[in-house]
């Protein structure tokens, strides 16, 4: 039961689209994935999959972070 309007007032169908398409993007790039292979995926996969690429995007990041700070000047 999705809502009929964001919260600023905008209609909320193409807002959630554009949602979708923007996850399915990030899948596909991230996971060397087609497009259309991912458009078939569950919602529960997609969001499974988007808990995961955040997770190891995170562990980039400290990974990067911990370099830096250990690399002399």
């Amino acid at each position: 039961m999705d809502p009929l309007l964001t919260s600023n007032g905008r209609p909320y169908g193409p807002y959630r689209y554009e949602k979708i398409v923007e996850e399915c993007y990030v899948i596909s790039k991230k996971t060397n994935t087609s497009y259309t292979d991912v458009l078939k995926m569950t919602p529960l996969e997609r969001e499974y999959l988007l808990k995961f690429i955040r997770r190891d995007v995170e562990r980039e990041n400290e990974l990067i972070e911990q370099r830096r700070r250990n690399t002399p000047k």
